[in-house]
């Protein structure tokens, strides 16, 4: 699309710079793959080997693993297990869907870690209105979740890419996500 052209053009551009490293990465690997044969095409060798394409994903866990060592990461299904688990325990008749989207979406995505500042989180785009004691209803639920994630000893994609954000190290100087 135009958007990836000039994604592109924008990488070539930013890696241009002699200290530049530069992350053009997009949610697809198949996608991913045309972009890396693209890049020589318009860029010089110097300018080729500062620019690094891949898939958001990998690129994430290829750092986390370089900086923390092993991990396995959570599937949807054993997300979805937990938190039916979770809510089913404490006699939580929440649509799993929306509890799915819920974690997912906000709590995951979001890094949130307490229960306040869940309950002060703004729900813009989402069409659920909630009070603060159904989201704290809800936040027991997250934390069985968090708990049980502890306790298989896996992690989620969105927590990989906290810990890397917490850690301050990152190697690019810019970073290009493609949708």
């Amino acid at each position: 699309t135009g958007k990836t052209v000039v994604a592109l053009h924008r990488a070539v551009r930013l890696a241009k710079s002699e200290n530049a490293r530069v992350m053009l990465a997009t949610f697809n690997e198949n996608l991913a793959l045309r972009l890396a044969e693209k890049v020589p095409l318009i860029a010089n060798p110097t300018v080729s080997d500062r620019i690094e394409v891949g898939a958001l994903q990998a690129a994430i866990a290829e750092q986390y693993r370089g900086q923390f060592g092993s991990f396995e990461i959570a599937t949807d299904h054993e997300l979805k297990q937990l938190l039916q688990a979770a809510a089913d325990e404490q006699g939580n008749p929440v649509d799993r869907d929306f509890l799915f989207d819920e974690w997912y979406l906000i709590v995951d995505a979001w890094n949130v870690q307490s229960a306040d500042e869940y309950r002060d989180l703004p729900r813009l785009g989402r069409k659920v209105r909630m009070a603060a004691s159904r989201k704290e209803e809800l936040w027991r639920v997250f934390q069985a979740v968090r708990s049980g994630l502890a306790a298989m000893n896996k992690k989620t994609s969105a927590q990989l890419a906290h810990e890397l954000r917490q850690n301050g190290t990152w190697p690019y100087t810019n970073v290009l996500v493609d949708e």
